[in-house]
């Protein structure tokens, strides 16, 4: 829904799919391109005007050149034709005049500047020349010799393009008049009332169909918004029915599963009951559907006669389920009664049928209150544990053919033999498919930031490739005995992995390996066939199981100590955290429990508890690990109370191969 929502758009921002701007898009490229060829086509017509003009103007120039300049020359005054030409360079369209006549020869050019220059060189002459837009060559009158002029029409030209060009500012400023109109324009014809239809529409979004147009125009906006409003009407009516269809039973008229989904997670402290009837498919296949539909009725209206004087919420459940929702909490006797109550409703008087035929209904309940629960479990989700529990206890009822059974916690235990069948089952099929295998975390040196060593860890792979962690699998492995299988699997691929690198590496031993005579002496024969490995194996022991039995751990330490391998205890901090067991043992590592760790950046008395066992270890020449170092401060804060090593996330969660550095 929220994604739906988040596509409908408002209809009065003026963006890429606006009205306007589609509009504009045609019409501004349209403008453009008729002014410009308006422009284009006036200006070829205008310079075929001036050309024509210069070509005139330039003859007549020329004409009378050539008969003042002849006279002057025919009366041997050569000032007189210098200056006469001197003065006709001041039309501004002349770039140029040579005359010559016999031994007299003149030049004269015009820069664009307009200053006159006589006698130029014959470069900068030719230069005009080659820039001119008209050139004429003519006798002199009377006398021997030639004039010859160079025009140019730039000019004549600049002032028509200036003139075009001022009348292609005038269309674009009208153009620009006309867009502030049609804007105001298409946004009060169009974008406003297409904007409330949008408002409309984003309404249906949210189920609300009640909302209507209220745009009333004869336009295609108009018939728009009465369709819209028409189909809002639909919408309203099917919603309703819709709503109707999925939250109420069409038989009962009662509230359904979906329903009562909603209402038990508003719930405080909710109690629910099902109610089953027993042999309800027999009364469906004696009697028809009709009279089956007919029974569901008449027990809704009898349990409908104390639902008030009790405080429930009655539900119809899918095929011949009812349930009863409480929001108090109550004694089981108080429970027991109600529950009685509503048995007596259906159980002691008979429904007759149409025919007159007596049947009698018999119904089973099982209930659950939310506070017997696990507060764990009843934290989220309450719906799927409340029904899951209560249908646990309706269940054990009809097993043991009794009328009802309240939901207790000793109800878990045969899902907890069922959960153990299950795991013994997979880790069986692991073991024999070798799936189950060790992933490495690294231990990295606090002082160097070094990866010195890894804890090798167990891991089951599922038939999907999945890792799936030790804590649901170790327990029933030590019940069904196959822990010990589990700890050769490891050691034995730990030996094949570290055999070709420097790293130290760990396993974890419990007292139920090293007390267990036969594992005891598997293990001290794996190692004295890998003695090329053995002195890089740190055995870690639990301190939190309890170190009781010292005579037969301190043989087993000693004879794996003098075999080349190192012992660690793991989890210190929690359980004992008792200082004897590291002297009494003469262990090299001391791995400090995460409990201590998890919030070391914060917490002034873990602070304290790690700096003295970290002065403690130094003292006796041991080593300190930080375990579950999950951040940079944590990480840090361990640094500066001394500890060596640290593992962690931080540094990488545990992986099927080696993180090297």
């Amino acid at each position: 829904m929220n994604n739906l929502q988040s596509k409908i758009k408002n209809s009065t921002i003026i963006n890429s799919q606006s009205l306007l701007f589609k509009i504009n898009t045609i019409l501004v490229p349209s403008v453009l391109v008729f002014s410009l060829t308006f422009g284009f086509f006036y200006y070829q017509k205008e310079k075929e005007k001036v050309l024509s003009r210069l070509n005139l103007e330039s003859h007549e120039i020329m004409e009378r050149i050539s008969q003042n300049i002849g006279e002057a020359l025919e009366r041997e005054n050569p000032d007189r034709a210098r200056n006469f030409l001197f003065a006709e360079m001041s039309y501004q369209n002349i770039l140029a005049f040579a005359i010559k006549s016999g031994s007299y020869e003149i030049r004269f050019t015009k820069g664009l500047d307009g200053k006159i220059v006589e006698n130029p060189s014959l470069v900068d002459f030719q230069n005009k020349k080659n820039t001119a837009s008209l050139v004429l060559k003519k006798p002199l009158l009377n006398k021997s010799g030639s004039i010859e002029a160079y025009f140019t029409d730039r000019f004549l030209l600049k002032e028509k393009a200036s003139l075009i060009i001022n009348m292609i500012l005038q269309i674009l400023i009208i153009y620009l008049l006309l867009s502030i109109v049609l804007y105001w324009g298409v946004k009060i014809i169009i974008l406003n009332p297409v904007g409330r239809l949008n408002e409309l529409v984003k309404g249906f979004t949210n189920y609300d169909f009640k909302i209507r147009s209220p745009i009333l125009s004869l336009d295609e906006i108009g018939i728009l918004s009465e369709n819209l409003n028409l189909m809002a009407a639909c919408l309203e009516t099917y919603h309703e029915k819709l709503i109707h269809q999925n939250f109420i039973d069409p038989i009962t008229e009662l509230p359904n599963r979906q329903q009562i989904l909603l209402d038990i997670e508003k719930t405080r402290e909710p109690v629910l009951i099902l109610m089953n009837l027993d042999f309800f498919k027999e009364i469906n296949d004696c009697y028809g559907h009709k009279a089956g539909d007919w029974v569901l009725k008449e027990i809704t209206r009898r349990l409908k006669k104390i639902e008030a004087a009790y405080r429930f919420r009655l539900y119809r459940m899918p095929s011949d389920e009812f349930a009863l929702l409480f929001d108090q909490q109550m004694e089981i006797k108080e429970l027991e009664k109600i529950i009685k109550n509503a048995a007596s409703e259906i159980h002691e008087s008979e429904f007759l049928l149409d025919n007159n035929n007596e049947i009698h209904v018999q119904a089973t309940f099982g209930a659950v209150r939310s506070k017997d629960i696990y507060p764990d479990k009843i934290k989220n989700g309450i719906w799927r544990y409340m029904a899951a529990h209560a249908d646990m206890a309706l269940k054990r009822a009809k097993k043991n053919r009794k009328s009802f059974i309240i939901y207790q916690e000793y109800m878990e235990i045969p899902r907890e033999y069922e959960n153990n069948i299950i795991w013994k089952q997979k880790l069986k099929d692991a073991l024999k498919n070798k799936r189950i295998v060790p992933y490495f975390q690294p231990i990295v040196n606090n002082y160097t930031g070094i990866i010195e060593k890894y804890e090798c860890l167990a891991r089951l792979i599922d038939q999907h490739g999945q890792a799936i962690s030790p804590s649901f699998f170790l327990d029933i492995a030590k019940k069904n005995h196959l822990y010990h299988e589990i700890t050769h699997t490891v050691m034995d691929h730990a030996f094949r992995v570290f055999r070709d690198t420097d790293f130290e590496f760990s396993i974890n031993l419990t007292l139920y390996d090293i007390l267990d005579e036969e594992m005891n002496l598997s293990i001290i024969e794996k190692i004295k066939n890998n003695r090329d490995v053995a002195n890089r194996l740190v055995f870690e022991i639990l301190e939190s199981e309890g170190i009781e039995n010292y005579k037969e751990v301190m043989i087993f330490i000693e004879e794996v100590k003098e075999l080349g391998c190192k012992i660690a205890i793991d989890d210190f901090g929690s359980g004992y955290s008792n200082f004897d067991h590291i002297l009494r043992l003469e262990v090299n590592y001391i791995k400090i429990d995460s409990s201590l760790i998890k919030n070391l950046d914060k917490d002034k008395n873990a602070q304290t508890i790690i700096k003295t066992i970290a002065n403690f270890a130094r003292e006796l020449g041991l080593k300190t690990i930080s375990e579950h170092v999950h951040s940079k401060e944590v990480h840090e804060t361990s640094v500066g109370l001394g500890v060596d090593y640290s593992q962690g996330y931080y540094f990488g969660e545990p992986q099927e191969c080696l993180l090297l550095n």
